[in-house]
C-alpha cells in the first residue's frame, strides 16, 4: 500500500498471493449444547435457591465443557448466566455474577477439580475403588508436612463427612 503525505492511499499492490489455511471443523453437538446450557442454568438456580447454609454459597454462576475424551473435540460449551439474561431482562448489567465473563474459556478455576477427576478415574481403573463405596472426608489432609484444606472446611470449618464417588465429583 503507498500512501500520500496526507495518509491517503494512492495505489494498492499484491507482493504475495495468499496460500489456502487449512481447514476448521465445528464439533458441537447441537442437542448435547441445548442439553448442556439447560442443565448449567438449572442447577446453579437450583443450588443457589436452595436456602441451605453451605448449598447456596457463591452460587450465582457456572460453566460447562463437555470434551470427547479420544479426540478432545468440544461437544457443548457453556457460561452462566449469559449476556442473553440482560437482553431478556432476567438480570441487571451490575449483577455479581458477571454475565459477561465467559466461564468456560476465560475464568480461573483450581486445578484440583481436574486432579480429582483423573485420580479417580485411574483408581477405578486399577480397582482401587468401586465407585460407590462411601469416601471419608474430614476436610483436612496431611500431605507430608502441609496440610491440605478442603475450600469448605477452609472457609467454614466443616466438613462433607461420607461422599460417594459420583456426589464428590459433582
Amino acid at each position: 500500500v503507498t500512501y500520500d503525505e496526507h495518509g491517503a492511499v494512492l495505489s494498492c499492490e499484491v507482493t504475495k498471493d495468499a496460500l489456502p489455511g487449512q481447514d476448521i471443523y465445528l464439533t458441537l453437538d447441537i442437542a448435547l449444547q441445548i442439553a448442556a446450557e439447560d442443565a448449567l442454568r438449572v442447577n446453579v438456580n437450583t443450588v443457589a435457591n436452595t436456602g441451605s447454609t453451605l448449598a447456596g454459597i457463591d452460587c450465582n454462576a457456572g460453566a460447562v465443557v463437555a470434551l470427547d475424551p479420544s479426540t478432545g473435540e468440544i461437544l457443548a460449551m457453556g457460561s452462566y448466566p449469559t449476556y442473553n439474561d440482560i437482553i431478556q431482562g432476567q438480570l441487571s448489567e451490575n449483577e455479581d455474577a458477571s454475565p459477561y465473563l465467559n466461564r468456560a474459556t476465560s475464568a480461573t478455576y483450581a486445578p484440583s477439580e481436574l486432579f480429582q477427576l483423573c485420580t479417580s478415574v485411574a483408581a477405578l481403573d486399577r480397582g482401587k475403588i468401586d465407585g460407590y463405596e462411601l469416601i471419608s472426608d474430614d476436610g483436612v489432609m496431611q500431605a507430608g508436612e502441609s496440610e491440605l484444606c478442603c475450600p469448605l472446611h477452609e472457609r467454614f470449618g466443616v466438613a462433607h463427612e461420607q461422599l460417594s464417588l459420583p456426589t464428590a465429583l459433582s
